[in-house]
């Protein structure tokens, strides 16, 4: 094979790798979730980014099983504040979240818009708390990070995209 053909068939089979993985990609997806700047601001140093990757991950896999064929959701985080507090132990420079569950709750202000190739099928905000959070058992993810909160999610989800709420009923 000479050099030239190489080149093109290299090229040619990097251009596929590309487009199989942009589709896939768009396949994958069917959310996009944006955490505006001030969302953050009750995050402790070094919490932002897993809590981000945490909780869009779990939005990703709530949206390939709950929407509709066709159907996007754009998710805004206006505010996130994490179940508990913030505490520093003696000579530690990491800080512990501890939950206590007297004011504490986790909570999460969210916009976000529903779409298909119709247009906007739903839009709205809601605010997602639950104060007695810790009187419910967490039983799958618990041993993953930020359960409550994802399960403040997956119950809003439920809520809002159920098989019929996400079809346009």
């Amino acid at each position: 094979m000479s050099r030239a053909l190489r080149i093109t068939v290299l090229a040619i089979g990097t251009w596929l790798g590309a487009m199989t993985v942009n589709a896939w990609a768009a396949v994958a997806a069917p959310v996009d979730v944006t955490f505006t700047d001030r969302s953050t601001r009750d995050l402790g140093p070094g919490e932002a980014r897993p809590i981000k990757s945490a909780l869009t991950n779990h939005l990703e896999e709530l949206a390939k099983s709950g929407l509709g064929p066709g159907q996007h959701l754009q998710i805004d985080v206006v505010r996130l504040q994490p179940g508990g507090h913030l505490s520093f132990p003696r000579g530690e420079v990491n800080a512990v979240r501890v939950l206590t569950g007297r004011g504490d709750a986790p909570r999460i202000d969210l916009h976000y818009v529903l779409t298909s190739s119709d247009g906007v099928l739903r839009e709205g905000d809601d605010s997602l708390t639950d104060a007695n959070f810790l009187d419910h058992p967490v039983v799958r993810g618990a041993d993953q990070p930020y359960p409550y909160e994802k399960r403040l999610l997956t119950d809003w989800f439920r809520q809002r995209f159920g098989s019929d709420r996400a079809n346009g009923k």
